[in-house]
């Protein structure tokens, strides 16, 4: 078995999952932009925050004005390549 197919396997074993994560973390209604979703919007930020530590991710929420930010990172790889990802939660 080559490490592709080995790849292949495991995200298709892991798609159910992950797809369940992510409908989860979408159906709190936390929009931003309403005053009246500041609850929604903390609850989403730990329910993501909680995902990214489980998936072995340094995480930790920083406070702002508005709804916190959700800063995570993995350890460096040295002569591997950095990825940033940005996002609205």
């Amino acid at each position: 078995m080559t490490n592709l197919t080995a790849i292949d396997r495991h995200l298709e074993k892991s798609q159910p999952n992950h797809l369940d994560q992510l409908k989860s973390l979408l159906r709190i209604p936390s929009i931003s932009a309403d005053p009246n979703s500041q609850a929604a919007m903390l609850t989403a930020a730990e329910r993501l925050r909680d995902t990214l530590a489980e998936a072995n991710f340094y995480v930790e929420l920083i406070p702002t004005g508005g709804p916190p930010l959700v800063y995570a990172e993995s350890l460096a790889v040295p002569g591997k390549p950095t990825a940033l990802v940005y996002g609205h939660y």
